[in-house]
């Protein structure tokens, strides 16, 4: 081979190698309710002070602890969720947060984290008390991302199998999604029975690295190489 051709194919692969590479990992998505937000609230609203599924702080709910590590002035509560509020009588259902869909079609290893806190101190948590992520991938069913439950004889503390338990501080969770989905839905859900029973999430934002088109610049220079090599052939010819 030629030693225009040889440096030309080593230029066509360099440039094509460096143009395709991930970009680094980037966040295309956050909520951290501080304003107008990208999510729907199923079972929201209060019943006093002690009773409630809402944005905190406010003076006038009272999570019963105050977590650490949040992102800016507010956070998502929940405290006796059993009681008759926002629409729901007093019972089992489940509150929860399904946050907007997120475009996931250009994207690679991206990943999903939240902060999760839950109040401590004395035996609080049973079996039935819980918070959970789970995910819908492309306008599937949700799926299970982890939970966080009440031991199952007594009480105790939210734990998850794979992750420990929560305590009153604020902290990151990170959990990988597939390559191969277009577009992804987040739902936050919980429950408890009982004004000593809190818990609080915030921050929840997702981080991917983008596949990244051929740039203008590498696609010119390899352009320019192939058309230096075609004058050559065609003089020599």
């Amino acid at each position: 081979m030629p030693l225009n051709r040889a440096l030309f194919s080593c230029l066509v692969a360099g440039l094509c190698i460096m143009a395709v590479r991930p970009a680094a990992a980037v966040v295309i998505f956050q909520e951290s309710f501080e304003g107008t937000g990208y999510y729907t609230v199923t079972g929201g609203g209060n019943n006093g002070n002690r009773d409630f599924w809402s944005v905190l702080p406010s003076r006038n709910l009272d999570l019963g602890f105050t977590p650490t590590g949040a992102d800016g002035d507010s956070y998502f509560g929940g405290r006796d969720l059993d009681a008759a509020f926002g629409g729901y009588p007093s019972s089992t259902l489940e509150r929860s947060v399904t946050f907007d869909a997120i475009d996931l079609s250009k994207s690679i290893n991206a990943k999903v984290t939240i902060s999760l806190a839950a109040q401590t101190g004395a035996a609080r948590f049973e079996k039935q008390d819980y918070i959970s992520l789970g995910v819908s991938l492309d306008g599937g069913e949700f799926e299970l991302l982890d939970e966080f439950r009440g031991p199952a004889r007594g009480s105790g503390l939210l734990t998850s199998s794979i992750n420990g338990s929560l305590t009153s501080s604020l902290t990151d969770f990170t959990y990988s999604i597939a390559d191969d989905v277009s577009s992804t839905v987040f739902r936050i859900q919980a429950f408890n029975n009982g004004t000593g029973e809190s818990i609080a999430f915030d921050n929840l934002r997702v981080t991917n690295q983008t596949v990244s088109e051929p740039s203008s610049v590498a696609l010119m220079v390899i352009g320019l190489a192939a058309a230096g090599i075609a004058r050559k052939r065609k003089l020599a010819a």
